[in-house]
């Protein structure tokens, strides 16, 4: 059975759409503000992910399994998840290697997503010599042409990128997000 929630929303109903935007935004705005964003991203992220739901709920085949609230919390964190990782990109940060299918569920996307945001969470803490040298070898460059570009010997490049990978990889494990994202 569908929710009040998506019917209204299906009806084009102003009054619950409203209902939706107020019991909706305060949790959003929340999760927006923790992971970069401001309360103008949250609700541009709100608007984007209510239209995307109409746009989904309005095909024949769409059944929704689960609460309608859960559903539209995944498509705001995963509207949002993109538009930090795309923003990652166009600034440099990190280069991302996993694009995203068309097969994948919004769970799987969710879940890759919020492991992106939480390296480039971590990585944009290290200093600019470790972002340097990982961003370097994440490119897939050879450890002699890091060295020969960071200026260093080529055995004191191996052992500061494994300094820059061991700090990288005990900040995200002290994450909580980490240990809810390795334990499902």
């Amino acid at each position: 059975m569908e929710s009040e929630q998506l019917q209204a929303l299906l009806k084009n109903d102003r009054k619950g759409i409203e209902t939706i935007y107020k019991e909706m935004f305060p949790s959003i705005r929340k999760w927006v503000q923790r992971n970069s964003g401001n309360e103008q991203d949250a609700g541009d992220v709100l608007q984007d992910a209510i239209i995307v739901v109409f746009e989904k709920a309005s095909q024949p085949n769409f059944e929704l399994t689960g609460s309608f609230y859960s559903y539209l919390t995944s498509v705001c964190k995963f509207i949002w998840l993109r538009k930090l990782k795309k923003n990652s990109r166009t600034t440099g940060n990190l280069p991302i290697e996993k694009d995203i299918s068309e097969d994948d569920s919004i769970e799987t996307i969710l879940q890759e997503e919020e492991r992106v945001a939480l390296f480039q969470k971590y990585y944009n803490t290290l200093n600019e010599v470790c972002k340097t040298v990982l961003k370097l070898f994440f490119e897939g460059r050879k450890m002699k042409e890091i060295a020969t570009q960071m200026g260093y010997a080529e055995k004191f490049a191996r052992v500061k990128k494994h300094m820059c990978q061991k700090k990288l990889i005990s900040k995200i494990q002290g994450d909580r997000r980490y240990r809810e994202l390795v334990l499902g």
